[in-house]
Protein backbone atom coordinates (compact mmCIF):
# COMPACT_ATOMS: atom_id res chain seq x y z
CA UNK A 1 0.00 0.00 0.00
CA UNK A 2 1.40 3.32 -1.10
CA UNK A 3 1.78 6.15 1.36
CA UNK A 4 3.48 9.16 1.94
CA UNK A 5 3.94 9.44 5.81
CA UNK A 6 5.47 12.65 5.65
CA UNK A 7 2.49 14.38 3.61
CA UNK A 8 0.27 16.37 5.45
CA UNK A 9 -2.96 17.49 4.24
CA UNK A 10 -3.28 21.31 4.28
CA UNK A 11 -4.41 22.60 7.84
CA UNK A 12 -6.55 25.58 6.79
CA UNK A 13 -8.44 23.23 4.16
CA UNK A 14 -9.03 20.62 7.03
CA UNK A 15 -10.46 22.80 9.36
CA UNK A 16 -13.17 23.49 7.28
CA UNK A 17 -13.78 19.86 5.91
CA UNK A 18 -16.52 17.56 6.53
CA UNK A 19 -15.09 14.91 8.14
CA UNK A 20 -17.41 11.82 10.06
CA UNK A 21 -17.36 8.07 10.35
CA UNK A 22 -19.55 4.90 10.27
CA UNK A 23 -19.50 1.17 10.08
CA UNK A 24 -20.53 -1.51 7.26
CA UNK A 25 -23.38 -3.83 9.28
CA UNK A 26 -25.59 -5.81 6.53
CA UNK A 27 -29.01 -6.44 8.30
CA UNK A 28 -30.80 -9.29 6.97
CA UNK A 29 -34.91 -9.27 7.60
CA UNK A 30 -37.24 -12.18 6.80
CA UNK A 31 -40.42 -12.11 6.14
CA UNK A 32 -41.69 -12.61 9.62
CA UNK A 33 -39.93 -9.09 10.46
CA UNK A 34 -36.86 -10.82 12.41
CA UNK A 35 -34.01 -9.46 11.68
CA UNK A 36 -29.98 -10.68 11.98
CA UNK A 37 -27.25 -8.31 11.79
CA UNK A 38 -23.75 -9.20 10.02
CA UNK A 39 -20.69 -6.81 10.91
CA UNK A 40 -19.08 -6.87 7.52
CA UNK A 41 -16.34 -4.60 8.89
CA UNK A 42 -15.66 -4.24 13.31
CA UNK A 43 -14.10 -0.92 12.93
CA UNK A 44 -15.60 2.28 11.55
CA UNK A 45 -13.89 3.82 8.52
CA UNK A 46 -13.80 8.05 8.68
CA UNK A 47 -15.32 9.35 5.62
CA UNK A 48 -14.76 13.19 4.69
CA UNK A 49 -15.63 16.04 1.87
CA UNK A 50 -12.63 18.50 1.47
CA UNK A 51 -14.39 20.66 -0.83
CA UNK A 52 -16.29 22.63 1.50
CA UNK A 53 -12.85 23.88 3.33
CA UNK A 54 -12.14 25.17 0.10
CA UNK A 55 -12.52 29.27 0.50
CA UNK A 56 -10.35 31.21 -2.00
CA UNK A 57 -8.55 30.21 -4.97
CA UNK A 58 -5.39 30.09 -3.41
CA UNK A 59 -6.27 27.12 -1.58
CA UNK A 60 -7.75 25.16 -4.95
CA UNK A 61 -4.25 25.51 -5.94
CA UNK A 62 -3.22 24.48 -2.87
CA UNK A 63 -5.42 21.38 -3.20
CA UNK A 64 -4.72 20.63 -6.58
CA UNK A 65 -0.60 20.45 -5.98
CA UNK A 66 -1.60 18.30 -2.96
CA UNK A 67 -3.50 16.02 -5.20
CA UNK A 68 -1.38 15.76 -8.05
CA UNK A 69 1.55 15.14 -5.72
CA UNK A 70 -0.26 12.14 -3.84
CA UNK A 71 -1.67 11.01 -8.13
CA UNK A 72 -4.43 10.96 -7.39
CA UNK A 73 -5.88 8.02 -4.66
CA UNK A 74 -3.11 6.10 -5.35
CA UNK A 75 -1.01 7.21 -2.17
CA UNK A 76 -2.50 7.91 0.97
CA UNK A 77 -1.57 10.71 2.92
CA UNK A 78 -1.98 12.06 6.84
CA UNK A 79 -5.26 13.58 7.70
CA UNK A 80 -5.97 16.32 10.83
CA UNK A 81 -9.27 15.17 12.46
CA UNK A 82 -10.29 18.91 13.54
CA UNK A 83 -12.65 17.37 15.70
CA UNK A 84 -10.77 14.16 17.62
CA UNK A 85 -6.29 14.25 17.01
CA UNK A 86 -5.95 14.47 20.87
CA UNK A 87 -5.44 11.72 23.56
CA UNK A 88 -7.84 13.35 25.83
CA UNK A 89 -11.37 14.04 25.54
CA UNK A 90 -11.07 17.48 26.65
CA UNK A 91 -12.48 20.13 23.90
CA UNK A 92 -9.92 19.80 20.52
CA UNK A 93 -10.75 22.93 19.79
CA UNK A 94 -9.93 24.96 22.48
CA UNK A 95 -6.22 26.07 22.04
CA UNK A 96 -5.61 25.63 25.97
CA UNK A 97 -6.32 22.41 25.96
CA UNK A 98 -2.92 20.34 26.62
CA UNK A 99 -2.34 16.24 26.28
CA UNK A 100 -1.00 14.34 29.60
CA UNK A 101 0.68 11.22 29.98
CA UNK A 102 -1.47 9.78 31.67
CA UNK A 103 -4.47 10.16 29.40
CA UNK A 104 -4.70 6.60 27.52
CA UNK A 105 -3.38 3.15 28.91
CA UNK A 106 -1.85 1.63 26.37
CA UNK A 107 -0.72 -1.46 28.15
CA UNK A 108 0.01 -3.57 30.98
CA UNK A 109 3.54 -5.01 31.75
CA UNK A 110 4.41 -8.50 32.06
CA UNK A 111 7.90 -7.59 32.93
CA UNK A 112 9.13 -8.91 29.02
CA UNK A 113 7.18 -6.77 26.67
CA UNK A 114 8.75 -3.78 25.85
CA UNK A 115 6.88 -2.47 22.67
CA UNK A 116 3.27 -1.02 23.09
CA UNK A 117 0.78 0.08 20.18
CA UNK A 118 -0.57 3.35 21.08
CA UNK A 119 -4.88 3.31 21.31
CA UNK A 120 -7.48 5.63 21.88
CA UNK A 121 -10.24 4.21 24.04
CA UNK A 122 -13.97 5.84 23.88
CA UNK A 123 -16.23 4.84 26.78
CA UNK A 124 -19.81 5.22 26.81
CA UNK A 125 -21.18 3.84 30.38
CA UNK A 126 -19.97 0.08 30.50
CA UNK A 127 -19.06 -0.28 26.59
CA UNK A 128 -15.92 1.06 25.26
CA UNK A 129 -14.14 1.02 21.64
CA UNK A 130 -10.67 0.75 21.27
CA UNK A 131 -8.89 2.73 17.67
CA UNK A 132 -5.89 2.02 17.24
CA UNK A 133 -3.27 5.02 16.88
CA UNK A 134 -0.77 4.06 13.54
CA UNK A 135 -0.44 8.17 12.81
CA UNK A 136 0.74 10.02 16.38
CA UNK A 137 2.31 13.43 15.43
CA UNK A 138 5.90 14.41 16.35
CA UNK A 139 5.68 18.06 16.44
CA UNK A 140 5.20 20.80 19.34
CA UNK A 141 3.49 18.29 21.44
CA UNK A 142 5.74 14.90 20.63
CA UNK A 143 4.08 11.37 22.66
CA UNK A 144 3.70 11.56 26.30
CA UNK A 145 4.55 7.88 28.12
CA UNK A 146 3.58 7.43 32.10
CA UNK A 147 4.84 4.41 34.11
CA UNK A 148 2.13 3.38 37.05
CA UNK A 149 4.10 3.18 39.94
CA UNK A 150 1.64 3.79 42.79
CA UNK A 151 1.32 7.27 40.88
CA UNK A 152 2.12 7.68 37.28
CA UNK A 153 5.48 9.18 37.14
CA UNK A 154 6.21 10.58 33.61
CA UNK A 155 9.49 8.72 31.71
CA UNK A 156 12.08 10.74 29.22
CA UNK A 157 11.95 10.59 25.61
CA UNK A 158 14.83 9.24 24.05
CA UNK A 159 16.49 7.42 27.25
CA UNK A 160 12.97 5.70 29.07
CA UNK A 161 11.42 5.36 25.48
CA UNK A 162 11.29 5.77 21.62
CA UNK A 163 8.38 6.09 19.27
CA UNK A 164 8.03 5.06 15.74
CA UNK A 165 5.71 7.78 14.59
CA UNK A 166 5.27 5.72 11.31
CA UNK A 167 3.21 2.55 13.24
CA UNK A 168 2.57 4.11 16.54
CA UNK A 169 4.44 1.65 18.37
CA UNK A 170 5.78 2.64 21.99
CA UNK A 171 9.41 0.90 22.74
CA UNK A 172 10.82 1.26 26.42
CA UNK A 173 14.13 0.57 26.95
CA UNK A 174 13.22 -1.45 30.18
CA UNK A 175 10.25 -3.44 30.10
CA UNK A 176 7.37 -2.77 32.59
CA UNK A 177 7.12 -5.04 36.01
CA UNK A 178 3.99 -7.04 35.96
CA UNK A 179 0.34 -5.02 36.72
CA UNK A 180 2.29 -1.70 35.70
CA UNK A 181 0.17 -0.02 33.11
CA UNK A 182 1.54 2.32 30.38
CA UNK A 183 -0.12 5.78 29.84
CA UNK A 184 -0.07 7.98 26.71
CA UNK A 185 -0.91 11.40 25.97
CA UNK A 186 -0.47 12.10 22.05
CA UNK A 187 -1.95 13.85 19.01
CA UNK A 188 -2.37 12.05 16.11
CA UNK A 189 -3.56 11.73 12.20
CA UNK A 190 -5.87 9.83 10.82
CA UNK A 191 -3.90 7.87 7.12
CA UNK A 192 -6.39 8.35 4.66
CA UNK A 193 -6.58 8.59 0.93
CA UNK A 194 -8.75 10.50 -1.95
CA UNK A 195 -11.62 8.72 -3.21
CA UNK A 196 -11.68 7.38 -6.85
CA UNK A 197 -13.92 10.03 -7.79
CA UNK A 198 -11.72 12.65 -6.50
CA UNK A 199 -10.28 12.90 -9.61
CA UNK A 200 -13.25 13.84 -11.66
CA UNK A 201 -13.93 16.51 -8.64
CA UNK A 202 -11.17 18.06 -8.95
CA UNK A 203 -11.09 19.03 -12.56
CA UNK A 204 -15.25 19.81 -12.30
CA UNK A 205 -14.10 22.20 -9.37
CA UNK A 206 -11.76 24.39 -11.39
CA UNK A 207 -14.69 25.14 -13.81
CA UNK A 208 -17.08 25.76 -11.11
CA UNK A 209 -14.95 27.52 -8.31
CA UNK A 210 -16.30 31.08 -9.46
CA UNK A 211 -19.96 29.94 -9.30
CA UNK A 212 -19.57 29.15 -5.61
CA UNK A 213 -20.23 25.29 -6.53
CA UNK A 214 -17.33 22.70 -5.51
CA UNK A 215 -18.31 19.11 -6.09
CA UNK A 216 -17.57 17.11 -3.47
CA UNK A 217 -14.05 15.88 -3.32
CA UNK A 218 -13.47 12.88 -0.81
CA UNK A 219 -11.21 11.21 1.35
CA UNK A 220 -11.55 7.81 2.99
CA UNK A 221 -9.79 6.25 5.78
CA UNK A 222 -6.91 3.54 5.02
CA UNK A 223 -8.24 0.66 6.65
CA UNK A 224 -5.77 -2.45 7.60
CA UNK A 225 -5.76 -5.37 5.79
CA UNK A 226 -4.23 -7.97 3.67
CA UNK A 227 -4.92 -9.95 0.42
CA UNK A 228 -8.20 -11.54 0.73
CA UNK A 229 -10.69 -13.39 -1.52
CA UNK A 230 -14.35 -12.26 -2.03
CA UNK A 231 -16.06 -14.65 0.21
CA UNK A 232 -13.94 -13.73 2.96
CA UNK A 233 -15.07 -10.27 3.03
CA UNK A 234 -19.02 -11.08 1.76
CA UNK A 235 -20.71 -11.41 4.41
CA UNK A 236 -18.94 -11.00 7.44
CA UNK A 237 -15.82 -12.65 9.36
CA UNK A 238 -15.20 -14.32 13.02
CA UNK A 239 -11.52 -15.06 14.73
CA UNK A 240 -10.64 -17.04 17.57
CA UNK A 241 -7.34 -17.99 18.95
CA UNK A 242 -7.52 -19.83 22.43
CA UNK A 243 -7.85 -22.69 24.85
CA UNK A 244 -9.45 -25.91 23.20
CA UNK A 245 -10.20 -26.81 27.01
CA UNK A 246 -11.06 -25.18 30.30
CA UNK A 247 -8.67 -25.90 33.03
CA UNK A 248 -10.98 -28.27 33.92
CA UNK A 249 -10.78 -29.95 30.88
CA UNK A 250 -14.07 -29.21 29.66
CA UNK A 251 -14.55 -28.59 25.76
CA UNK A 252 -13.78 -25.08 24.50
CA UNK A 253 -17.48 -24.33 21.93
CA UNK A 254 -17.51 -21.81 19.80
CA UNK A 255 -21.32 -21.05 18.66
CA UNK A 256 -21.30 -20.17 15.25
CA UNK A 257 -24.26 -17.35 14.18
CA UNK A 258 -25.11 -14.87 11.03
CA UNK A 259 -24.48 -12.18 13.44
CA UNK A 260 -20.26 -12.69 13.48
CA UNK A 261 -19.96 -13.50 10.13
CA UNK A 262 -19.83 -16.38 7.28
CA UNK A 263 -15.96 -17.15 7.50
CA UNK A 264 -14.62 -18.53 10.96
CA UNK A 265 -10.92 -18.53 11.53
CA UNK A 266 -10.75 -20.86 14.47
CA UNK A 267 -7.16 -21.92 16.06
CA UNK A 268 -7.44 -23.76 19.15
CA UNK A 269 -4.15 -23.39 21.12
CA UNK A 270 -4.75 -27.39 23.22
CA UNK A 271 -7.06 -29.96 22.18
CA UNK A 272 -10.56 -30.46 22.73
CA UNK A 273 -11.88 -27.69 20.83
CA UNK A 274 -15.74 -27.33 19.31
CA UNK A 275 -17.67 -25.42 17.12
CA UNK A 276 -21.02 -25.95 17.53
CA UNK A 277 -23.76 -24.98 14.82
CA UNK A 278 -27.14 -23.39 14.89
CA UNK A 279 -30.53 -24.90 14.48
CA UNK A 280 -30.56 -25.75 10.98
CA UNK A 281 -34.04 -25.26 10.99
CA UNK A 282 -33.67 -21.50 11.79
CA UNK A 283 -31.66 -21.03 8.27
CA UNK A 284 -32.74 -21.05 4.50
CA UNK A 285 -32.01 -24.49 2.66
CA UNK A 286 -28.66 -24.07 0.88
CA UNK A 287 -25.38 -21.70 1.32
CA UNK A 288 -22.64 -22.09 1.96
CA UNK A 289 -23.68 -20.73 5.18
CA UNK A 290 -20.78 -21.04 6.92
CA UNK A 291 -16.73 -21.63 6.18
CA UNK A 292 -14.95 -23.07 9.03
CA UNK A 293 -11.23 -22.57 8.52
CA UNK A 294 -9.00 -24.96 11.60
CA UNK A 295 -5.87 -22.74 11.68
CA UNK A 296 -4.09 -24.43 14.13
CA UNK A 297 -0.69 -26.10 13.46
CA UNK A 298 -1.27 -28.31 16.40
CA UNK A 299 -4.85 -29.31 17.58
CA UNK A 300 -7.91 -30.65 15.90
CA UNK A 301 -11.40 -29.29 15.99
CA UNK A 302 -14.43 -30.99 15.41
CA UNK A 303 -17.67 -29.62 13.97
CA UNK A 304 -20.83 -30.34 16.02
CA UNK A 305 -24.70 -29.74 15.85
CA UNK A 306 -27.32 -30.51 18.27
CA UNK A 307 -29.14 -33.16 16.79
CA UNK A 308 -26.01 -35.29 15.24
CA UNK A 309 -23.32 -34.43 17.57
CA UNK A 310 -20.09 -34.32 15.56
CA UNK A 311 -20.38 -34.21 11.71
CA UNK A 312 -16.72 -33.84 10.77
CA UNK A 313 -13.24 -33.48 12.23
CA UNK A 314 -10.96 -31.09 10.79
CA UNK A 315 -7.38 -32.79 11.65
CA UNK A 316 -4.48 -30.44 12.45
CA UNK A 317 -1.99 -28.66 10.40
CA UNK A 318 -3.49 -25.04 9.53
CA UNK A 319 -4.80 -25.43 6.19
CA UNK A 320 -8.23 -27.26 6.58
CA UNK A 321 -11.25 -25.71 5.66
CA UNK A 322 -15.11 -26.97 5.28
CA UNK A 323 -17.90 -25.50 3.78
CA UNK A 324 -20.93 -25.69 5.49
CA UNK A 325 -24.46 -26.61 4.06
CA UNK A 326 -28.06 -26.37 4.66
CA UNK A 327 -30.64 -29.39 3.23
CA UNK A 328 -33.84 -30.21 3.73
CA UNK A 329 -34.38 -33.93 4.29
CA UNK A 330 -38.25 -35.04 3.51
CA UNK A 331 -37.25 -38.03 4.88
CA UNK A 332 -36.75 -37.14 8.43
CA UNK A 333 -39.32 -37.35 11.13
CA UNK A 334 -40.88 -34.82 11.07
CA UNK A 335 -38.85 -33.13 7.85
CA UNK A 336 -36.92 -30.73 8.38
CA UNK A 337 -33.29 -29.16 7.54
CA UNK A 338 -29.68 -31.09 7.99
CA UNK A 339 -26.41 -29.31 8.28
CA UNK A 340 -24.24 -30.88 5.38
CA UNK A 341 -20.24 -30.31 5.39
CA UNK A 342 -18.25 -30.29 2.67
CA UNK A 343 -14.10 -30.79 2.21
CA UNK A 344 -12.59 -27.98 0.48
Amino acid sequence: MGFHDDAIFPSQIAVDSTFGWGFQTAILTSKSGAEQRVARREMPQHVGDVSTGILDPEQLLELKAFHLARRGALYGFRFKDPLDHLSTDADPCDPNTQISHTDQVIGTGDGTTQSFQLIKTYVDGNHEYVRKITKPIDGENPVLIGLSTGGTTSQVAASDYTVDYSTGIVTLATAPGLDQNVTAGFEFHTPVRFEADADKAIEVAFQEFKYGRIPAIGIAEILEGGVASDEFWFGGSFTYSGPGTDTNGASTTILLSAQQGRYNNINFTSAGGRVMLPDANTVQPGGPHFYVHNTSANNSLEIHDKVSGNLDTLPAGGSELRSVMCYYNPDLTPAGNIWVVLSN
